[in-house]
């Protein structure tokens, strides 16, 4: 699902449909880190692959916080936590 522009696309109703199809395209590169980096019109993915850290996807707005939401949850993170720079401490479950 790589449009002519390069970023790898998602035409999804649900958030299931959203991170499933993301997070196996992102492990399919290679992807040792995922970054969900938002402003105030979108949610732009990136992925680190071989120390490079380059764009995977945009997703609107509302939907991106929805899946940054349901990552947090489901790796135990502080859902009131944001940060602007940085990295967040994951605990495998």
């Amino acid at each position: 699902n790589t449009p002519a522009g390069g970023l790898f696309s998602l035409n999804a109703a649900t958030l299931e449909g959203v991170t499933e199809p993301l997070l196996g395209h992102a492990a399919r590169l290679g992807a040792s880190d995922l970054f969900l980096c938002h402003n105030e019109q979108h949610v732009l993915v990136q992925i680190r692959h071989l120390g490079v850290v380059r764009p995977l996807t945009v997703l609107p707005l509302d939907q991106g916080r929805r899946v940054i939401t349901l990552f947090k949850t489901n790796a135990l993170l502080d859902l009131a936590e944001r940060r602007a720079r940085g990295r967040a401490d994951a605990r495998h479950v």
